[in-house]
C-alpha cells in the first residue's frame, strides 16, 4: 500500500495494558471504509502483551506509526500522539473500543463541510466486556447544548472515544494538560477547544464503547470530579464568567448485584434481549435469594416468554377454533 505524504486523518490511540481487546480495536480502524489515514499508536509502558500486538500489526500494515516508551500517563501519551500525527484531523480511538466501519468516512464528510467545527463526536453503543450490546447514548448535537453541559460538569457531552479534533486547534489550546491524573484531561481540552471554535455531535452511532466492571473506583471518580471542577473554574476565568462548580456528583459504587441488574434492565429497555437474558441469569446466579434478582428475572425472562406467546397468537378479531 502506498502511503500518501500527508493523510486526511491521523487516528491516535494511546495504549496501556489493553491486550484483551487491542487486536479488535486495531482491526476496526484498519478496516474503515475511508482508507486515507495513518494510525498513530503510543504504548505507554504496558506490562502485558500490548506492545507485542502493536508490533505485529505494524509489521503488516504500513499505515501504523508505533512508539513505545516508559509509563508516563495518558495525557503525555495523547500529547505524543498529537506530536507524531501528520494529518490536520485527529480521530481519537481507545484501545478497547470498536470503531464502526464508516466512522471516519462520516466524520470526515461533516468536517469538510463545517470548517468552524474544531471537535466532532457522535453517538456510542455501550457494550460489555464480551462485546454484547447494552444501550446507546443520546448525546446533544449542537454546540451550545454541548458546551453548557460541559460547563455543568457532564464530561461525556461530547464522547472522547468518538471524537475527531482539528490538530491546529489542539495545539493552539495547549494540548492535554498532564496534571490531570484521573481521566479528565479530555474534558479539560474540550472546554478550551469550545473557546476556539464549534463543537458538534453526529446522530450516528460511530463507536462501540466497552464498559468494564469497576473500571473506576470511588477514589478515581472523586478525583475526576475534583479535576472537572478545576477545569470548569479555569474555563470561567478564561471566559470572564462567574465561578461555578459541577452539577454532577460521583455516584455511589454499585454492588455487583446492582450492576448486573442494571445491565439487564437497560439492555431490555433498548431491545437487546439476548444481553438482557445474560445479565438476568447472572443476577440470579450471584444472588438467588434476593428479591431484586427475582424481580429482574420476572421482567426479563418471564416477561419475554409471555410477549413471545402473545406475538404468536392470532390478532384481535380473529375467531379461534373451538
Amino acid at each position: 500500500m502506498v502511503i500518501p505524504e500527508r493523510p486526511r486523518l491521523s487516528v491516535v490511540m494511546p495504549v496501556y495494558n489493553a491486550e484483551r481487546h487491542l487486536a479488535q480495536a486495531l482491526e476496526s480502524v484498519l478496516g474503515q471504509s475511508c482508507a486515507d489515514f495513518e494510525l498513530v499508536v503510543v504504548d505507554d509502558g504496558s506490562s502485558d502483551r500490548s506492545a507485542e500486538i502493536v508490533r505485529r500489526f505494524a509489521e503488516r500494515d504500513r499505515r501504523i506509526v508505533a512508539r513505545f516508551g516508559p509509563r508516563r500517563g495518558v495525557a503525555a501519551a495523547r500529547n505524543e500522539c498529537v506530536h507524531l500525527a501528520r494529518a490536520e484531523l485527529l480521530a481519537v480511538m481507545d484501545a478497547d473500543d470498536v470503531a464502526e466501519p464508516r466512522r471516519l468516512e462520516v466524520q470526515l464528510g461533516y468536517l469538510d463541510g463545517h470548517p468552524e467545527c474544531v471537535a466532532l463526536g457522535g453517538q456510542l453503543l455501550c457494550i460489555d466486556e464480551d462485546g454484547d450490546p447494552l444501550w446507546p447514548t443520546e448525546l446533544p448535537l449542537d454546540h451550545d447544548t454541548i458546551d453548557a453541559r460541559l460547563m455543568a460538569g457532564y464530561g461525556g457531552a461530547l464522547a472522547n472515544p468518538a471524537a475527531v479534533l482539528r490538530r491546529a486547534a489542539v495545539i493552539e489550546a495547549g494540548g492535554y494538560r498532564a496534571h490531570f491524573k484521573f481521566g479528565a484531561e479530555d474534558f479539560d481540552l474540550l472546554l478550551r477547544l469550545a473557546e476556539l471554535g464549534r463543537l458538534a455531535n453526529l446522530p450516528d452511532i460511530l463507536v462501540r464503547y466497552r464498559l468494564h466492571p469497576a473500571s473506576l473506583t470511588a477514589r478515581s471518580r472523586a478525583g475526576q470530579l475534583e479535576e472537572a471542577a478545576s477545569a470548569i473554574r479555569d474555563a470561567c476565568t478564561r471566559r470572564g464568567v462567574a465561578r461555578r462548580d459541577p452539577e454532577v456528583r460521583p455516584a455511589p459504587d454499585r454492588s455487583e448485584i446492582d450492576e448486573l441488574a442494571h445491565r439487564a434492565m437497560k439492555a431490555r429497555e433498548h431491545g437487546h434481549a439476548r444481553t438482557a437474558r445474560k445479565y438476568a441469569i447472572r443476577t440470579l446466579g450471584a444472588a438467588p435469594l434476593t428479591p431484586l434478582a427475582w424481580r429482574v428475572a420476572a421482567m426479563v425472562l418471564i416477561g419475554a416468554r409471555r410477549r413471545s406467546r402473545r406475538l404468536q397468537q392470532p390478532g384481535d378479531g380473529v375467531k379461534r377454533p373451538g
